[in-house]
């Protein structure tokens, strides 16, 4: 008698607690060591599909942050609502009920992928969106001596983190969050510009040789608005991608990487992506400078690091600005 009281008590607790989300859907939490609530995402779901009902501009960027991989608010204001996110964009993403489980480690979904959200933060991570700002006159290229800049070319911090943190160890950088979202203005100061040797044994270099690494330049594709190269060997085949966002002027770019002994030649804001075959594409955002140094050679350089296009766009105008 008393173990009926007692499932019936749960079952009373449960449905009383979640109107929305199912037994289930609270397993799924707890295997995800239950990082997010599944009545609260539905719940951010509903305000999501709401907000695009209604075109509430206000209302959805109150879930938009310069982390989203989405478009900014004062340009969706500039050129308005319907021309940035389409009608089937919109019907697609609230059409169907928003999930209380997640799809995996990559978040919540509404639609085919229209919209993407965090569990944890509540916060959209990428909405589907018209391209809206201002693209560089040789978009997505980065053209230099008439010839494009190979995907080799655009140093990144590997997901790993061996690469930076092989300088960080060998130079005793301590501001390694500095180093790493801020490392032109390391070069020649703590770190050289040429190619180190690692404690595993390989040589590796933040900064280009563009004669170097961009001898296979005639293998690139233009393909879905970037730059495309693709990689053959005995494990399969990588992918390297980039695209230019935002041209960034000479002196601000010299500013970045003050220690340097050179001119710069050119910089942008680049969107760097590497796929190696699976479901995981990285994807990062940096400010490059194309210096020509005193010696004659050219490099292309890491100056600055963001978390996304927005963050980095905000950047450059108030850099810019001043």
């Amino acid at each position: 008698m008393k173990f009926l009281v007692f499932i019936i008590v749960n079952l009373f607790i449960f449905s009383a607690f979640s109107k929305n989300c199912s037994k289930e859907d609270y397993e799924t939490a707890e295997f995800w060591d239950n990082y997010y609530d599944p009545e609260e995402v539905y719940k951010v779901g509903i305000k999501i599909q709401d907000a695009l009902k209604n075109k509430d501009i206000e209302e959805l960027y109150s879930f938009i942050d310069e982390n989203s991989n989405a478009p900014r608010k004062e340009k969706v204001l500039e050129v308005g609502f319907e021309n940035v996110f389409e009608g089937k964009m919109i019907e697609s993403v609230t059409s169907l009920k928003p999930p209380c489980s997640s799809v995996g480690w990559r978040g919540f979904m509404l639609g085919n992928g229209g919209v993407w959200y965090n569990g944890k933060t509540l916060k959209i991570t990428s909405i589907w969106h018209n391209e809206i700002e201002e693209l560089p006159q040789d978009f997505p290229k980065w053209v230099h001596n008439k010839l494009t800049i190979s995907p080799r070319c655009f140093s990144v911090l590997w997901v790993s983190g061996d690469n930076y943190e092989e300088y960080e160890e060998q130079y005793k950088i301590e501001n390694k969050s500095d180093f790493r979202n801020n490392v032109g203005k390391y070069f020649i100061n703590l770190i050289p510009i040429e190619e180190i040797n690692t404690s595993w044994g390989e040589k590796i270099s933040l900064a280009k040789n563009i004669v170097e690494c961009n001898k296979k330049s005639k293998n690139l594709l233009i393909k879905n608005g970037y730059v495309e190269l693709i990689i053959e060997n005995e494990w399969g085949k990588t992918f390297l991608y980039y695209k230019t966002l935002k041209k960034v002027s000479k002196n601000n770019c010299t500013n970045l990487a003050p220690y340097l002994k050179g001119t710069c030649n050119s910089s942008y804001l680049v969107n760097v992506s590497e796929n190696s075959g699976g479901t995981y594409t990285s994807s990062d955002y940096y400010i490059y400078g194309l210096f020509t140094l005193n010696d004659s050679s050219e490099y292309l350089i890491p100056l600055k690091k963001f978390k996304s296009d927005t963050e980095g766009r905000n950047y450059i105008d108030n850099f810019e600005g001043k």
